[in-house]
């Protein structure tokens, strides 16, 4: 069992600062609003709308009295949802979509009353995550024209969305998002419809099956002039056109995400054509070949690239030297996991200056780290784990006071780490360093006191040992420490084992450490793993708490196995203690263990009882 620092933590911190930029960009100028409560006017409800609204509440199961304010005769006063114009008293906006709730009891559920076109001047209109229970989407909806905002996201109708959805020619958002939801591809479109909004400007579709719409999605977006941002994201689209399209115009367009699609196909060159872009984000869906330029010149405005998790063989420095000729270069999240990159970093990213994050994990990237990755001062994350870098880390990078998260890891580098190296990094939360090679030493003095304080280190197939550098245990903040692989001998301190108590992940294997281990093994929460395998550690197994997965394998661990080692762990997922001189009895309270996967008792002196 190999513990490491898992990819799911590098896509949760990318993560947060996708989301950080997104909204400090401002790109997408919504027209959605929040919930507030109905605004009083001085004219009062209108009383034919009045009778509207309460058709429509009556059409709905309410358990949990969302509508319970729908009472009394003025509708523009305290109605939840309910917001009516200043001047005219006529309802303007109905939010019945804001009572989101994990506790399907608690939504509503039922019909949309056909009532509702009698709101003749109703320009915002939000369903979202009400359980329409798998109804046919009405036709009616197509008829009320004013709307500007329309949001059906998770609404659980069932069937094709009707080609009246084009009457709405002053709908300027549409919002279908089907992600994380119950009824995913219970509802399907083809997108012709889409022809009819003139005006539209945002336009998110996620997780509804647009395979119906074949070879003309880029036909039925690309003449929506207006548009500034498009998200069709998991839609089963497979189509992909490699040339620009007759009446196509990507101009406005500033956001376009085709995530999660079936394209297997490289990346077309007209994206070129979207001048304007400034987010781009095209990961899942199984783009080919290299990554051309030309498809990315002229994007001055661009700032967050993701194209993770794809095909891509090539191009990475030539993307990169791209960018560079816009004088004004505004990228500042360049993300290319997991593709198949066999390239180098050019000299050029150090131009990038208004970077903060760059992920190029999980590739075939070969050289060293170019000198002038020390101009990105404003670089909060680098990621390179997994990539065949080699050389020493260049100086400049140890100077990057401002980088909060360092994964080199799972590369071929060499030279000597010292303190006065660390040292500049004091801005510092995650450390991930190794090299395949092992080619790559350690040395801090023993009084050495960081100017950081982790929560995750990763040092690992590298020469760290023979005993535990103190520093270590002065990273109070640690929740995950892996030192696998780095020449550790003799006991182990016991302000590390004070420490593994706050980590959730703890991994000291392949090292030659010996003596007894503690009376209790806990890590912090109940979800934690710990791997201590292949060790010289002696003595009974100790007591174990919060731990869900265990490895002990090949030590010198004897005495009896607890007939209670299952009931200590009630979440355990992986269990090895093979190897060892444990004797005994093996537990068959097997059955109780829901969540068990992996257990190993071999090479021991065990039987079954």
């Amino acid at each position: 069992m190999t513990l490491r620092l898992k990819s799911n933590h590098v896509h949760h911190i990318t993560l947060l600062y996708l989301l950080a930029l997104f909204f400090s960009i401002s790109i997408r100028s919504s027209t959605e609003f929040d919930f507030i409560p109905g605004v009083t006017t001085q004219l009062g409800c209108i009383e034919h709308e009045r009778r509207a609204l309460l058709q429509i509440k009556a059409a709905f199961t309410d358990p949990a009295g969302h509508l319970s304010s729908w009472t009394g005769q003025d509708c523009c006063t305290n109605w939840a949802g309910v917001i009516c114009s200043n001047k005219t008293g006529n309802v303007e906006k109905l939010d019945l979509g804001s009572y989101y709730s994990d506790t399907p009891a608690t939504v509503l559920t039922g019909d949309l009353s056909s009532s509702i076109t009698d709101l003749k001047y109703l320009t915002h209109l939000n369903l979202a995550r009400i359980n329409f229970q798998n109804k046919t989407i009405p036709n009616f909806i197509g008829s009320m024209e004013r709307l500007t905002y329309l949001d059906m996201s998770c609404s659980l109708f069932g069937g094709v969305i009707p080609h009246q959805f084009g009457n709405l020619r002053n709908l300027i958002e549409l919002r279908l998002d089907y992600d994380n939801c119950a009824a995913a591809y219970h509802i399907s479109s083809e997108l012709s419809w889409l022809s009819g909004l003139s005006s539209l400007q945002h336009l998110e579709i996620r997780y509804v099956n647009l395979s119906l719409a074949s070879e003309q999605w880029p036909l039925s977006v690309g003449i929506l002039a207006n548009l500034k941002s498009l998200e069709i994201a998991g839609c089963e689209l497979a189509y992909l056109p490699q040339h620009i399209l007759p009446f196509v115009n990507l101009t406005s367009l500033t956001y376009l995400d085709l995530s999660y699609n079936k394209f297997n196909s490289p990346i077309p060159t007209w994206l070129s054509n979207a001048s304007s872009l400034e987010i781009i984000s095209i990961s899942h869906s199984g783009l080919l070949g290299r990554i051309p330029s030309l498809a990315f010149k002229n994007m001055c405005s661009l700032q967050i690239i993701d194209l993770s998790n794809n095909l891509l063989e090539g191009g990475l420095a030539e993307l990169i030297d791209t960018l560079v000729d816009c004088s004004n270069s505004s990228i500042r999240l360049l993300y290319l996991p997991n593709n198949t990159l066999h390239d180098y970093i050019p000299d050029s990213l150090g131009r990038l200056r208004s970077l903060l994050l760059v992920n190029l994990s999980s590739n075939k990237l070969f050289g060293s780290i170019p000198a002038s990755i020390g101009n990105l001062a404003k670089l909060h994350v680098f990621v390179l784990m997994g990539n065949l870098m080699n050389g020493t880390i260049p100086e400049s990078l140890w100077q990057m006071e401002g980088l909060a998260d360092l994964m080199i890891c799972d590369n071929q580098w060499q030279g000597v780490i010292r303190d006065v190296h660390l040292s500049g990094l004091v801005s510092l939360n995650i450390l991930c360093l190794s090299s395949s090679s092992k080619s790559l030493v350690f040395e801090t003095s023993e009084d050495w006191s960081p100017p950081f304080n982790l929560i995750a280190l990763n040092i690992s197939d590298c020469q760290l040992g023979p005993s535990f550098p103190a520093w270590i245990a002065t990273q109070t903040n640690l929740k995950y420490l892996c030192l696998k692989n780095t020449a550790l001998s003799g006991t182990v301190p016991h302000s590390i084992w004070k420490l593994s108590v706050q980590l959730t992940s703890f991994d000291l294997s392949e090292n030659k450490l010996e003596g007894k281990l503690p009376s209790m093994l806990m890590l912090r929460g109940r979800d934690g793993d710990m791997n201590l395998e292949n060790n010289l550690f002696n003595g009974t197994l100790p007591r174990l708490s919060n731990i869900t997965q265990l490895s002990l394998k090949n030590n010198k661990l004897t005495g009896v196995m607890s007939t209670d080692l299952l009931s200590q762990l009630p979440h355990l997922e992986v269990l090895d203690l093979s190897g060892n001189m444990l004797y005994g009895n093996i537990t068959r309270k097997w059955d109780a263990m829901e969540h068990l996967e992996y257990v190993d008792f071999s090479r021991n002196n065990l039987s079954v009882n």
